[in-house]
């Protein structure tokens, strides 16, 4: 509510006319509609702040702890919450949930020299890895065969961990690998920006105190577990090994297939040193059964029949083989779920020689069965239908862009670089005009129109040069009262600023209180209330697209009314509604010359929200990508293609992209 006095003690002198008040009355006279518009906007600030201070009161009551907590232990127990939600979810989408009695997945313990051997433990497979970590120095290497379940298990020591009833136990985190260039950043600091990218919350000072990723790090209550060393290229590995073991964690949990793990050992002489290794083993006829008939009615059973009664019998190795991995019978059991496919097709041996033939089948086989291409013309007409020929293509774009640039992730501000080439000249462009014509108009209108085309042009330079080398990461900001002076500060500053505009616009010290308020002002305090958002809810690909998006409409509207009262005021209504929507575009779309100043020169350019719309006007007519990239993405996810590691999507296996980028995708569902 001080903001609110500091407006009112400001702006109350101006409405005083005797004794010769701030603004003369001839002055009020000339301006009046824009003076009462002003007026009006600085009311209406007032109204949003008073309700912003509310919200953030209940808020602060039903979701933060009292403020005597200390900041960390908030943060920690946040943490601890949060990932036992997400994976929870998440676990359950990719058929996991807490039902993991029924999960295929056996493993052999190696325990570092001079350790105890571990026990042998009962109970769930989570209880069973748990205790296993428990036991061990802290540092565990899960390693397995492709396929053979290494990402399920960290999925399942995660919940298991996380769970426990123990406050004072540091939090696992689960992170994907294969966005980290262990040549490029540490690991500890490659640990703090995903901790805070996934959990933006943590970035509230208010709530967490500053720097809370990196705190936590520091004082151990983050344990990494890192999915997929294998997914890295092939000369990174080993150095990756290298900072892993070399890092400030004393606890961690590192997957990879065993293969490449040995590799990369021998090939750089890196090992990860006093470590439990978890080595997961084949699949037994049993397993198979158990996991197939595991959410089959009795009729569904039976048409599995044949082909359990050969892999029983031992006599097929080609199916024993095929079916010694979770991945190949998890997908199995999601294709022939379908009552339209026959399992028995699997005991062909003249179209399946081998195993391989048979993963092939298996893995070609998963997207025409979740995205059938024989849907009428009524079924696709609903919001939740995609053709199965349109989604085969997309997916395969997909997978081999992905496997061409060898990027493992698909985060959606990254798309750009599927076709960075065009969409840098695109995006050159459209910088270039939102950020020239404001300037130019502007410059124009405080000294001459040949000044202001000469400022537009470098501005359009500039800004059209950094938007085309640049892909910066979407905004996290939200607009809320902090417990803080920043946005009184902040709105001072930039009104002063304003003063000096108007003054050099009329020669006016009045006119310039006008431009201070009705601009400085609000832009002003605009900037000292974004603020990270530190709504506690895990955090999702298309939350961030929406928070980038609202964040440009919020400054692009700032800018907009400010810019376009004040130009309406000193110039005309013409010139008022270009200059307004000229700097309304600049001020929501662009990230303009101040992080420049704040030496982050890799934001400076279009925003990331344009870099996505501009990838989807280049790749959509060419049907690269579908109209609604970010719902098909979400449908790929939740019918098992894709799986979602915080704010980024990957497919649901390596050996599954590879099928996919190879055409290998059935033109129809198997049988």
């Amino acid at each position: 509510m001080a903001v609110l006095v500091i407006l009112a003690i400001v702006v109350l002198p101006l409405f005083h006319e005797a004794g010769g008040g701030l603004l003369p009355e001839e002055f009020i006279r000339r301006h009046q509609l824009g003076f009462w518009t002003v007026f009006g906007l600085i009311s209406l600030l007032a109204i949003v702040l008073y309700w912003l201070e509310r919200l953030e009161r209940r808020r602060a009551r039903t979701e933060h702890p009292p403020p005597g907590d200390d900041p960390l232990d908030r943060a920690v127990g946040q943490l601890s919450r949060t990932v036992d939600e997400y994976w929870r979810r998440e676990a359950a989408r990719r058929g996991i949930g807490d039902h993991d009695r029924h999960l295929p997945l056996r493993w052999s313990v190696r325990a570092p020299e001079g350790t105890p051997e571990p026990l042998s433990h009962t109970g769930t497979l989570t209880e069973a890895i748990v205790a296993t970590y428990l036991a061990s120095t802290g540092r565990m290497v899960i390693l397995g065969e492709p396929g053979s379940g290494k990402s399920a298990l960290a999925m399942m020591l995660t919940r298991g961990l996380v769970r426990a009833e123990d406050t004072e136990a540091p939090v696992p985190v689960l992170l994907s690998v294969s966005g980290w260039d262990p040549a490029e950043e540490e690991l500890d600091t490659w640990v703090a920006g995903r901790i805070a990218d996934d959990h933006s919350y943590l970035r509230s000072t208010d709530v967490y105190g500053r720097g809370a990723p990196a705190g936590l790090l520091a004082q151990r209550k983050v344990i990494p577990v890192l999915d997929g060393l294998d997914e890295l290229p092939r000369g990174l590995r080993s150095l990756a090994i290298r900072r892993i073991g070399g890092s400030s964690f004393d606890a961690f949990v590192l997957t990879c297939r065993s293969a490449d793990y040995a590799d990369a050992s021998r090939s750089g002489g890196a090992l990860v040193r006093n470590a439990t290794e978890v080595r997961l083993e084949p699949l037994r006829p049993d397993d198979v059964t158990l996991a197939l008939f595991r959410d089959y009615e009795a009729g569904q059973r039976s048409r599995w029949g044949p082909v359990l009664e050969r892999l029983h019998s031992g006599t097929d190795t080609a199916l024993t083989a095929a079916f010694s991995t979770p991945l190949i019978v998890s997908i199995a059991r999601d294709i022939y779920q379908d009552p339209r496919n026959d399992p028995k097709e699997l005991l062909d041996r003249r179209r399946f020689p081998t195993s391989e033939a048979i993963r092939a089948h298996v893995l070609r086989s998963l997207v025409p069965t979740v995205f059938p291409v024989d849907l009428s013309r009524e079924a696709l007409r609903e919001p939740d239908a995609w053709d199965g020929h349109h989604a085969e293509r997309w997916l395969r774009y997909l997978a081999r862009s992905l496997e061409e640039r060898q990027i493992g992730d698909i985060r959606w501000w990254e798309l750009p670089l599927l076709a960075r080439r065009t969409e840098r000249i695109l995006a050159a462009a459209v910088g270039a005009l939102i950020a020239g014509v404001p300037v130019g108009l502007g410059f124009g209108a405080l000294t001459k129109p040949m000044w202001g085309l000469v400022a537009g042009l470098v501005a359009a330079a500039l800004l059209g040069a950094c938007s085309a080398g640049t892909l910066p990461p979407p905004s996290e900001l939200h607009f809320g009262l902090r417990k803080s002076w920043a946005p009184g500060l902040s709105g001072t500053l930039t009104a002063a600023g304003g003063g000096v505009v108007g003054w050099a616009l009329e020669g006016s010290t009045s006119f310039g209180a006008v431009v201070a308020l009705g601009l400085g002002m609000p832009i002003g305090i605009g900037y000292g209330l974004a603020q990270p958002d530190a709504t506690v809810r895990p955090t999702s690909p298309r939350r961030l697209l929406r928070q980038d998006q609202q964040v440009a409409i919020v400054f692009g509207l700032l800018y907009a009314v400010t810019t376009g009262i004040v130009a309406g005021i000193s110039i005309g209504p013409l010139f008022a509604v270009a200059f307004g929507v000229g700097c309304g575009l600049a001020g929501g779309l662009l990230y303009g010359p101040i992080w420049l100043l704040a030496f982050q020169t890799q934001n400076v350019g279009v925003i990331a929200w344009v870099h996505y719309v501009l990838i989807r006007v280049l790749l959509v007519p060419r049907g690269h990508l579908p109209r609604r990239t970010m719902a098909f993405l979400e449908a790929a996810h939740q019918r098992g293609v894709l799986r979602q590691v915080g704010t980024i999507y990957q497919f649901r296996h390596a050996d599954l992209q590879a099928s996919i980028a190879a055409g290998g995708v059935n033109g129809s569902a198997p049988g």
